[in-house]
């Protein structure tokens, strides 16, 4: 039956128990004598849509007579009841992920209830927050004649929480309100993360001792999920610093269990010469072992404890006395320089005090302290390290002649406290004494000094100032003049006696090395220099000696005359002069030292009887340190030349290093034109072969000699003059100091015979011309009878 509000059971099919049945007349005694029940079945099939559905059944009573018929109708009505059931099925069912890599995969629903029903969808599980839904995770499902489906579109992102390697199940849940329908499980399995951390047991490490070397640790940890190989570096500390790990690489296991830790020793060493003020930062970085960035960094300082020493010296040398002796007229002032080094490591103030007098008569005499600045005061900074010369100046009262004083000086580290005595002078370590004499005496103690010969790139008139260039690693060696040009003095039996010249040398630290030589030995203290006169050879710079090697001296120029006449000595290149003292000066740049870098090597030379004079013995070199690369072609080459064909030309050329540093360089062949051809050859070890040319090294100032060798072309029969370019470059620097020569070579052909330049081959060709002409000549004389017999017959 399709009345409204049923639904069209068109679907379903209804069949009767009995189509026919018998019923029994009505009986009093038996109610059911005249009832017969008769069912309706009807099937339902799986989906079928939940509504109302009715059919009518209709009973008619058959009798012979149809106009008799009796029927009645029951209205049946079956309810199909609303089903909500699903199935699930998942794009994926497992997936490999790193953490934080994201995936994505889709739930379908189909329907398999029979009705649209709302849907709500739900992921559940340990790991359940690595999923989430990309759009809505609710909906209606539809029926749609039991073929209805629904998709989900989810995102999946795990994290590190679980262990690499682990699979972890995730179920996806298709609800009905609370209700769980249908549900699909997936699986994620975890990649490996990466990760780690660095921490230091401490951030400071020290004060540590110069020299000295102090142990530490650092921890890694792993903060990824699996093991891992992690490197350990550490940033490289300055020149002198040392840092050392005890291992460069650990192997960890995952943070989510035991292991994830490792421990590493690293120790520190600091240079001897560190300053208390100096610290440094080491960077310390954990990294993928395979390569990669830093994980994590860590600053370390590290500090360095103070050292205190010193050490002193007089400038002027201790007579056998024990006394540093000076001498001076009345309001001189005398001058005792004493030199401090400050051994320790950080600026210390030394105290200078006279700790005791002892004229020989009369009161004390005024003493004070000063600097180079020539500040007075009793207290004095010096640098870390550093040396420092502090003069002691004494004034010279109005006193009679040798009257002297003795006194002591005392000098004080004020920073440094301490009582031991290493060195067993009697004295604390902090303390230093100098016993010096300052006496009377209208003596005048003057030195002079003046350049000699050297390697210099210029001197002044007075021969006080010179100047040079060199190249690192360079080496410059000089002379200079000692006279003693203070008051002659007579000793015993009226000889003239010497003053001790003292050398004090000063500049060039850091950029070079200095050697100073007397008659071939380093210098050493102070030199006897006399006021004598000798005879000085004028070819060898030198004074003459007599059998044992001893200069020969006079007091007076006519005394050296008398015993020049009387020794029948030959006075050629010659002359009688005042004695001098040569001394010779080594100076060498460091290797380290950079172009541009530039000082001043002060030299002074004063009277050891006379320290306060620094100024009549004074010279200064001015150094300048820059590589000088000139490599040039020497000024005795012939540039011009001449052959004959077919010969060939060798041209011997000389190169010269006039710059100041070993040099590397190039000869460049020329190319070839007209035919013309040339070729370098070498014979020494100075050269080699270098593609077609020459490449060349060369001391400074030393030179070579190349072969240049000239070939004219082939079959040259005219006079032709070929020029070419002859070029040397140093590979230091390239085009830059290149220098080039040119060179000319005339070639002509040869005179041949008589003069008249005829070639070897034409000469060949008129041989055998004149040949030719004889034997023809020969034919004609041997046929001629015949040819006039032959004649006549005609005739």
């Amino acid at each position: 039956r399709d009345d409204s509000g049923c639904g069209n059971a068109g679907g379903l099919t209804a069949e009767l128990s009995d189509n026919t049945v018998t019923l029994d007349a009505e009986d009093e005694d038996d109610d059911d004598a005249n009832k017969q029940v008769v069912y309706v079945d009807v099937e339902v099939p799986d989906g079928q849509e939940a509504d109302d559905y009715c059919w009518e059944v209709t009973g008619t009573v058959t009798t012979p007579n149809p106009t008799e018929e009796i029927s009645d109708t029951v209205d049946l009505e079956l309810e199909v009841p609303v089903l909500k059931e699903c199935s699930m099925s998942l794009s994926k069912t497992s997936m490999n992920l790193n953490p934080g890599q994201e995936g994505t995969f889709t739930a379908t629903l189909t329907n398999d209830g029979n009705s649209d029903w709302s849907v709500s969808m739900a992921r559940t599980g340990e790991r359940a927050s690595w999923v989430s839904f990309d759009g809505p995770s609710s909906g209606v499902l539809p029926y749609d004649d039991g073929s209805g489906t629904k998709t989900f579109d989810l995102i999946v992102v795990p994290d590190d929480s679980e262990n690499a390697g682990s699979s972890n199940s995730i179920t996806i849940q298709a609800k009905d309100g609370n209700t769980m329908k249908c549900s699909k499980v997936i699986s994620i399995v975890l990649g490996q993360s990466f990760g780690a951390e660095l921490s230091l047991t401490t951030s400071s490490l020290g004060p540590i001792e110069p020299g000295e070397n102090r142990t530490s640790s650092l921890t890694i940890t792993n903060t990824g999920n699996g093991q891992d190989n992690l490197r350990i570096s550490v940033s490289s500390p300055p020149s002198g610093w040392g840092i050392q790990l005890d291992q460069s690489t650990v192997t960890v296991n995952s943070r989510h269990g035991s292991g994830k830790s490792a421990n590493v020793q690293y120790t520190v060493t600091v240079p001897l010469d560190a300053l208390a003020t100096e610290s440094i930062e080491l960077t310390f970085s954990v990294l993928p072992a395979g390569g990669g960035a830093a994980y994590q960094t860590k600053i370390l300082t590290v500090t360095v404890s103070e050292t205190h020493g010193m050490a002193t010296s007089s400038i002027i040398p201790i007579d056998n006395q024990g006394y540093i002796s000076q001498t001076g007229d009345y309001n001189d002032i005398l001058v005792f320089p004493i030199e401090v080094e400050n051994l320790g490591n950080n600026d210390d103030v030394f105290r200078f005090y006279t700790k005791q007098q002892r004229p020989s008569s009369g009161g004390n005499w005024d003493i004070t302290f000063t600097d180079s600045q020539d500040n007075q005061q009793t207290e004095f900074n010096i640098p870390a390290r550093q040396i420092v010369v502090i003069n002691v100046n004494v004034l010279v009262p109005n006193v009679g002649n040798y009257n002297n004083n003795d006194i002591i000086i005392e000098v004080t580290n004020l920073e440094h406290s301490t009582n031991a005595d290493e060195n067993d002078d009697g004295l604390p370590d902090n303390k230093a004494q100098f016993s010096i004499r300052a006496i009377k005496n209208n003596i005048t103690y003057v030195m002079d000094a003046r350049f000699g010969d050297g390697e210099y790139n210029s001197v002044t008139i007075d021969n006080k100032a010179a100047s040079a260039v060199l190249a690192p690693e360079g080496v410059v060696s000089f002379e200079f003049w000692i006279e003693n040009i203070g008051t002659p003095q007579e000793g015993p039996a009226g000889l003239l006696r010497s003053d001790l010249a003292v050398i004090d040398v000063n500049g060039l630290e850091g950029i070079a090395t200095r050697q100073i030589l007397i008659d071939g030995e380093l210098y050493d203290e102070s030199i006897p220099i006399t006021t004598k006169v000798g005879i000085f050879n004028l070819t060898s710079q030198s004074y003459l000696t007599d059998e044992d090697g001893n200069i020969i001296l006079a007091e007076l120029e006519s005394a050296m005359s008398n015993y020049i006449n009387g020794t029948n000595i030959s006075m050629d290149d010659k002359e009688i002069r005042k004695f001098k003292q040569k001394v010779t000066v080594i100076v060498e740049v460091n290797p380290t030292a950079q172009t541009g870098d530039a000082g001043i090597l002060e030299i002074v030379v004063f009277s050891q009887n006379n320290a306060a004079d620094r100024t009549s013995g004074r010279i200064i070199l001015n150094l300048e340190v820059q590589t000088i690369y000139d490599i040039q072609f020497s000024e005795e080459v012939e540039l011009y030349h001449e052959l004959e064909y077919p010969d060939r030309k060798s041209i011997p050329v000389t190169i010269v290093n006039d710059g100041n540093t070993r040099t590397e360089f190039i000869i460049y062949t020329p190319e070839g034109f007209r035919g013309w051809s040339i070729l370098l050859e070498e014979d020494n070890t100075e050269c080699k072969d270098f593609d077609e040319d020459l490449k060349c090294t060369l001391d400074t100032g030393a030179s070579t000699t190349i072969e240049v060798i000239v070939r004219p072309p082939n079959n040259a029969e005219i006079k032709d003059n070929y020029t070419f370019t002859l070029s040397v470059e140093p590979t230091e620097i390239g085009v830059v100091g290149r220098e080039n020569i040119e060179i000319s070579v005339l070639g002509q052909p040869d005179e041949g015979i008589l003069g008249l330049g005829l070639s070897q081959e034409e000469i060949a060709s008129g041989i055998y011309l004149i040949v030719a002409l004889l034997f023809v000549g020969l034919l004609y004389r041997v046929g001629k009878p015949t040819i006039s017999q032959l004649f006549r017959r005609k005739k």
